[in-house]
């Protein structure tokens, strides 16, 4: 960092100038957004990235401005901030895959999932012990809440959940067995969708 540097942040500390702030901005920009785009890959995010440190250093400005040198501080903000973009880009992919995941199951062709478990589905269900099978029949042909599974079957909320997962578990490992290869998650949400139709 320059003295130049140095007197534009007690500029911007001592007086709120603005245009003072700016010109640190324009001379340090450059740097800390090609060090932005090396690590996250993104034009978009390296910008958020950037923005963020900038105000970043707004913030930091009057502890920053008896520092020889703030190039340092600026790329190692830039390093902290966009590991975290990068997290977080992973989680909302995440969730977008998982969302997408669901949407296809809900699809018309989802159908198609259903075409191969309903021909066991009642088999399987007669495998299960009394208590799985309550579990299962209260959640996905019943409709029931986990609230309402809790209360019928005298067990706390989480306890009625757990049951509801194990005894999906024990499904999908019945139709695994019979080659019928369905996730959790997928066979929950078929079952939600095609476990009871209307009768005529």
């Amino acid at each position: 960092m320059t003295d130049t540097d140095q007197q534009l942040l007690r500029d911007y500390t001592g007086h709120r100038s603005e245009t003072a702030f700016a010109e640190l901005v324009r001379r340090h920009v450059d740097l800390v957004y090609s060090a932005a785009l090396r690590m996250v890959r993104d034009s978009h995010l390296a910008e958020d990235v950037t923005q963020g440190v900038f105000v970043a250093l707004a913030q930091n400005a009057r502890k920053l401005s008896g520092q020889p040198v703030i190039t340092g501080w600026l790329h190692g903000t830039a390093r902290n901030l966009a590991a975290n973009a990068v997290r977080s880009e992973v989680r909302r992919r995440a969730r977008e895959q998982e969302a997408a995941a669901m949407n296809e199951l809900l699809a018309p062709d989802s159908n198609a999932n259903w075409e191969q478990i309903a021909p066991h589905l009642d088999a399987a269900l007669g495998e299960l012990s009394d208590s799985d099978r309550d579990a299962i029949l209260l959640r996905y042909f019943d409709r029931k809440s986990a609230g309402e599974i809790a209360q019928t079957l005298g067990i706390g909320d989480e306890a009625a959940q757990k049951r509801v997962s194990r005894a999906v578990d024990r499904l999908r490992e019945f139709f695994d067995k019979r080659g019928v290869t369905v996730g959790s998650a997928g066979l929950a949400v078929v079952l939600s969708t095609h476990a009871v139709q209307a009768a005529p």
